[in-house]
């Protein structure tokens, strides 16, 4: 059997599914998600998902942060599971349309730091230690066509197959990979954590209000 990775772009995955609707299905279980991404014949060696975290004396949506701690919790009891964070900076955006206030106030934006390089090293690091046989790559982004194009450069042998819950992938990224999937939606059903979870040390989980049918 094939041994499969999959490496999860996770607020790629998050805006994908809500620009379909998909808010019901954020209560995913990564998992089983990874395992539904394999066939029959292939076996699942790990999730990685990747992603920044929200902080609250950012001016982030209310209750974001809360959301996401209880999701990354419920998921990381899964052995196969490993969440690597990263952050956000405050960047000052000095377009046109900020200084439209006479007081010249300019807009200050959050943007998602190294997520995207922690990505790449994961994704070569693990080729290079012979991990996988065929990377899943859930994400929608160019900016992650120069690993792709180097593992597969590296080892011929080797698929890295890029997975978006929408057709709208990046042309680039599209043209480095094996190959490209849509994810059907009933994957996004099946793959559901219970709406309550025990955690570690006995903590009790329940899925957000807002990731409700």
């Amino acid at each position: 059997m094939k041994r499969v990775a999959v490496y999860i772009d996770g607020l790629n995955l998050h805006y994908g599914m809500l620009s379909l609707g998909f808010d019901r299905y954020l209560w995913l279980d990564l998992a089983k998600f990874g395992q539904k991404l394999a066939t029959e014949h292939q076996t699942l060696v790990g999730v990685q998902y990747f992603t920044a975290i929200f902080k609250k004396d950012l001016e982030f949506r209310p209750g974001r942060q809360e959301r996401q701690n209880a999701f990354l919790t419920a998921n990381r009891r899964s052995h196969l599971l490993a969440v690597r964070e990263s952050y956000f900076v405050s960047v000052k955006c000095d377009c046109a349309r900020c200084f439209l206030d006479k007081r010249g106030h300019a807009e200050s934006r959050y943007t998602e730091k190294l997520t995207d390089t922690h990505i790449a090293t994961r994704m070569i690091v693990d080729a290079v230690r012979d991990i996988y046989d065929v990377a899943v790559l859930v994400s929608r982004d160019n900016d992650l066509a120069p690993p792709v194009r180097e593992v597969r450069a590296l080892y011929p042998s080797k698929q890295v197959i890029v997975a978006s819950p929408t057709a709208k992938v990046g042309k680039i990224l599209q043209m480095a990979a094996t190959s490209t999937f849509v994810i059907e939606e009933r994957v996004f059903a099946e793959s559901q954590l219970t709406d309550t979870v025990t955690a570690r040390r006995g903590r009790i989980l329940t899925r957000p209000e807002e990731w409700s049918a």
